[in-house]
């Protein structure tokens, strides 16, 4: 399911002011290499997204996850803003974006 989660995020990056959205990523090894998320994140065209490989689950432990995906969504000052456990589509993330006051771009993928 993480891998499903790409795509949308790279919707998200394409739709939103990058000065107001920054796309971080934890990969939790399991069974994937560092390698592998780096052929992914490109397949679906997220180069340059910052990710911590996270071996030993230490971040994850400490974020609290227990699911994957999980997204969490964090606020200019760094506090939670809002989170979610498995795979969340579009109109969800975009919505909280825009609670955010993070401005929208022209190229909008907005839901029907």
């Amino acid at each position: 399911e993480c891998q499903a989660q790409l795509p949308i995020l790279k919707m998200l990056r394409d739709d939103f002011d990058p000065a107001g959205l920054e796309i971080v990523l934890i990969h939790v090894q399991d069974g994937e290499t560092a390698q592998d998320a780096e052929a992914a994140l490109a397949a679906c065209g997220l180069e340059g997204v910052t990710v911590y490989e996270d071996e030993n689950c230490a971040l994850s432990s400490l974020l609290g996850v227990t699911a994957y995906p999980n997204t969490l969504i964090l606020a200019k000052d760094g506090s939670p803003a809002s989170g979610y456990g498995g795979l969340i589509g579009y109109p969800t993330l975009a919505a909280a974006l825009e609670m955010l006051n993070v401005r929208r771009l022209g190229n909008s993928y907005q839901a029907d």
